[in-house]
């Protein structure tokens, strides 16, 4: 007859390399599928269909930009810095030119 403690660690032993089988089973297993995905990544690369893909997410986007008015509102916005640009130069050459005229007429009431 065999002693319990002599059960209880062939039982634990048992558990053990089961689990380390499992693990190990595991591990090939990711290791695996990572090897898969960089393939399936690089042939995606050199085939050319992540460029085309690439290309075609591009035109969507500008075509969205277009219906959505994207680029007619950023054009607008140019055009409102420049005018204000030009409505600050506008402003600076009349404050100058009133203050010309300012002085000339103070030189024409000493006369």
């Amino acid at each position: 007859m065999r002693r319990p403690k002599d059960t209880l660690k062939r039982l634990t032993d048992a558990t053990k390399s089961k689990v380390k089988d499992q693990a190990d089973s595991g591990r090939k297993l990711v290791s695996k599928t990572k090897d898969l995905a960089t393939d399936v990544q690089s042939k995606y690369v050199e085939s050319g269909a992540k460029e085309k893909a690439d290309a075609f997410q591009s035109q969507i986007c500008k075509t969205l930009d277009a219906i959505s008015g994207e680029a007619m509102y950023q054009l607008v916005q140019e055009r409102l810095m420049e005018q204000d640009r030009f409505n600050d130069l506008l402003a600076t050459k009349l404050h100058e030119a009133l203050e010309r005229i300012s002085q000339l007429e103070k030189q024409l009431a000493d006369k």
